[in-house]
């Protein structure tokens, strides 16, 4: 007969790993990255978001401080490009950013401006502007969309041949913006993707790795005839609870095992003393008839008398022998039951 195939249990989180952990993994990964390229879809809204409302208040306030400085200028009297000049200094020191104040014409050449050196210049050869998307600025040529300047104009009431107040100012505050919202939010991220990694490392390790590690290592165990292994984790989850029951399963178990050992062993005496009761009951009864005999021939012979009489008490001996031997039924074979109370 040859002995039943047993269903191998993986020995190791490894083997189990391709049906269980393995996929646990996976899906913890595949959540992380959903949320990381949702955070950067959010982040890349957010700049936009914010980059356009800061060129909107930029513009706002380029465009409030140019009708202040048409009037004044359209009102004052005295020398414009000092007037220019002063006004470009004022602006750099309330708002900390490069400014540039200047009069061109409609094709976009410089008429009047604080610097000698941009005097009769073509505004878009010498910045690289960025004006209102809307704009239709006779300098907005094809690179002005990636300016490094923001540009408004307002027409100068009085102004020969339809000139303009254009007002300038540095973008290089815009870059120092783009680069802190990039570090924030992308630290941000960064710290997000560790500590999610870290949790799920902790996590999974804790509550996931290592009770199904202990329980893996309980059934191998058992597998292996060690029926009274116990699990090594004390948490509180499901897994645990389950390595816990397996356990106590085990020692359940055993013990039943171990009774029905005591239980074959006592079956297996218990016959023999009940095959060696039957078989003594016949030399018993002839040895009593042997005894009758004996004490017919020694009626007259107190030696023989002596002997008969030893024999009799003998075979009383073995026939209270052989009553306590009667009294025990052997028990079926297996039956645990039978031995919590033997017969003495």
């Amino acid at each position: 007969m040859s002995r039943p195939q047993t269903t191998r249990i993986p020995s190791s989180i490894q083997e189990l790993a391709p049906t269980g952990y393995r996929f646990l993994r996976r899906l913890t990964l595949a959540v992380m990255v959903g949320y990381l390229l949702t955070m950067l879809v959010f982040v890349a809204v957010s700049f936009a978001a914010e980059r356009r409302m800061y060129y909107t208040e930029t513009y706002q306030h380029l465009d409030e401080t140019l009708r202040v400085l048409a009037s004044v200028l359209n009102s004052g009297s005295g020398h414009m490009e000092n007037a220019l000049r002063k006004a470009e200094l004022a602006l750099e020191q309330q708002t900390k950013a490069a400014h540039r104040v200047m009069v061109v014409d409609r094709e976009g050449r410089i008429l009047a401006t604080g610097h000698s050196n941009l005097m009769g210049r073509f505004l878009p050869q010498v910045f690289s502007l960025r004006p209102y998307a809307s704009s239709d600025r006779p300098w907005r040529h094809g690179r002005t969309e990636a300016g490094r300047w923001l540009a408004s104009s307002i027409p100068l009431s009085g102004g020969a041949g339809g000139s303009q107040l254009v007002l300038l100012r540095s973008g290089q505050n815009i870059d120092q913006f783009v680069r802190m919202f990039m570090k924030f939010h992308g630290l941000h991220l960064v710290i997000t993707a560790l500590v999610f990694l870290l949790l799920f490392k902790v996590i999974g390790r804790r509550f996931v790795r290592e009770p199904l590690r202990s329980l893996i290592s309980l059934i191998h165990d058992v597998e292996s005839g060690k029926l009274t292994a116990r699990p090594s984790q004390d948490l509180e989850d499901e897994l645990a609870w389950m390595g816990r029951r397996f356990s106590h399963m085990g020692h359940t178990l055993q013990e039943t095992i171990e009774q029905l050992v005591r239980a074959e062993k006592y079956a297996a005496v218990s016959m023999v003393a009940f095959r060696a009761a039957r078989e003594m009951q016949v030399p018993l009864e002839a040895m009593n008839r042997h005894i009758l005999y004996l004490e017919g021939l020694a009626e007259n012979d107190i030696n023989m008398r002596v002997i008969g009489s030893s024999l009799r008490e003998d075979r009383q001996h073995l026939l209270n022998v052989l009553a306590r031997l009667k009294a025990i039924e052997p028990p079926e074979s297996g039956d645990a039951n039978s031995v919590a109370q033997p017969v003495s």
